[in-house]
């Protein structure tokens, strides 16, 4: 049961997170973009229903061409990075490991070489 709701029973409760205000936002904004073409759709011996319902199948035809286009490339993308990753981060450390040097007048040794002096340590 929701606090300061006393009409919200049990049973009730489940529909109380449909009020969200972004969702009633985003419904908002939606029903105010969809109004021309829901109009435009509609023919003079046709209710506004139709319209309605063609307008929002057409939304979620763009929606989901969209999402099958942009993931593969997207899931594409992130396993390239991944796999260059390694390669870059040696690149950048490779670089900027002189100039680093000479700013701060302390030697900075690679990952390598630390960890070759760990071992003799050890």
């Amino acid at each position: 049961m929701v606090v300061g709701w006393p009409w919200a029973s049990r049973s009730w409760s489940c529909c109380i997170s449909l009020a969200d205000p972004h969702a009633v936002l985003l419904g908002g904004i939606l029903a105010y973009i969809l109004n021309p073409l829901v109009g435009w759709l509609r023919a003079p011996r046709r209710h506004r229903t139709i319209g309605a319902v063609v307008a929002i199948a057409l939304i979620a035809g763009l929606v989901v061409l969209f999402v099958l286009i942009v993931v593969p490339l997207f899931t594409k993308e992130i396993r390239l990075l991944i796999e260059r990753l390694p390669g870059v981060l040696e690149q950048v450390g490779t670089r900027s490991r002189p100039g680093c040097a000479s700013a701060s007048g302390i030697e900075l040794s690679s990952t390598r070489e630390r960890a070759r002096l760990l071992r003799r340590r050890v």
